[in-house]
């Protein structure tokens, strides 16, 4: 019985073993600043109010060869939005939404250029001036690869309030 036991007690561990899980962010590189020229990828959560209307979703933020993918999900069971930008295009704020606008001077001021959208992704820009934007960091800055990035980032104007958490962001060296 003894040597049953101690045979069946490895071979129970070997099996366990087998069906850990290991999180993909232990292997990620840390980051300590990120150079917009450099080449990034930042995931995380939307919160995004207009209108008494409060939509969510994820985000994918990619930046390779001077290019920016933006991917934009409702949910993992939904196709995802993709769009490509050049850093100094602009990007729709009203993007985020799934609403179909019959009115869009609402979002006329809306648009906002990508380089300065990941400034202040990124905690580098405390204001922007266009289009009367607000910019708040309502965390301190986080700890997510030992990088110096705010947590949460709310963009808002006197029509919509976007509000972007990040769970992820490495470098793609």
């Amino acid at each position: 019985m003894n040597r049953l036991f101690l045979l069946i007690i490895p071979i129970f561990t070997i099996f366990l073993d087998g069906c850990v899980t290991y999180s993909k962010n232990s292997s990620l590189p840390s980051i300590q600043d990120i150079n917009l020229e450099e080449e990034f990828t930042i995931e995380g959560k939307f919160k995004i109010n207009f209108n008494r209307n409060i939509e969510t979703g994820y985000y994918r933020i990619s930046t390779k060869k001077g290019l920016v993918n933006l991917t934009l999900g409702k949910n993992y069971l939904l196709p995802e939005e993709n769009f490509q930008f050049n850093k100094g295009d602009k990007l729709k704020i009203s993007d985020f939404l799934d609403i179909n606008l019959t009115n869009e001077n609402d979002l006329l001021d809306s648009d906002i250029t990508v380089i300065s959208f990941l400034d202040v992704i990124l905690g580098y820009r405390k204001s922007y001036t266009g289009n009367f934007w607000s910019i708040e960091y309502p965390s301190k800055k986080s700890n997510i690869n030992n990088s110096n990035i705010p947590l949460r980032t709310i963009i808002s104007n006197k029509n919509l309030s976007l509000e972007l958490l990040i769970q992820k962001i490495y470098s793609e060296k």
